[in-house]
């Protein structure tokens, strides 16, 4: 079992079988999941999460322990995240190539924390043929960057690429 500096486990090394994992991850994404007819009561919380190694993982806060864990997490915070279970990663669309998702569970832990190891964004570039290739037969959500400007001033003239 892979085990980084301080006792946290990393994400590459989180597999089925136990629960008493510890990581320590920046949360890159938090969307919540509501019935249509109740969006005032969301069933779930998901998460996209980040370890130092820029390994990510999909986690999800059902609806029991949403109000206890998901009250101050926030998008872009790190959190020590412990105490969860682990089950595969199946589904028509995945936020994340890790072969397993975390559920949260009445021990679920998560406090915040503080880390310069882990990287501020997790984008993974991909060249526009690589997503032509894949894009119908992924499993994976994928989102595409479709304008990009770049401004620079130099010796007082603009110039826009």
């Amino acid at each position: 079992m892979a085990s980084s500096k301080g006792g946290f486990n990393s994400v590459a090394s989180i597999c089925h079988g136990r629960d008493t994992w510890r990581i320590r991850v920046r949360v890159l994404r938090i969307w919540e999941m509501c019935p249509i007819a109740d969006l005032e009561n969301p069933f779930a919380v998901q998460l996209v999460l980040m370890d130092a190694e820029g390994l990510r993982i999909e986690a999800t806060i059902r609806k029991l322990p949403i109000r206890k864990l998901f009250g101050e997490v926030v998008e872009g915070n790190i959190y020590r995240i412990s105490f969860f279970s682990v089950v595969p990663n199946v589904g028509v669309y995945k936020v994340s190539q890790h072969e397993f998702k975390i559920l949260s569970n009445n021990r679920t832990r998560i406090v915040p924390d503080e880390s310069s190891l882990i990287p501020m964004h997790g984008f993974l570039f991909m060249n526009s043929a690589e997503i032509a290739r894949t894009m119908n037969e992924s499993e994976y959500l994928i989102g595409l960057v479709s304008a990009v400007s770049i401004r620079t001033i130099f010796k007082t003239r603009e110039y826009i690429f």
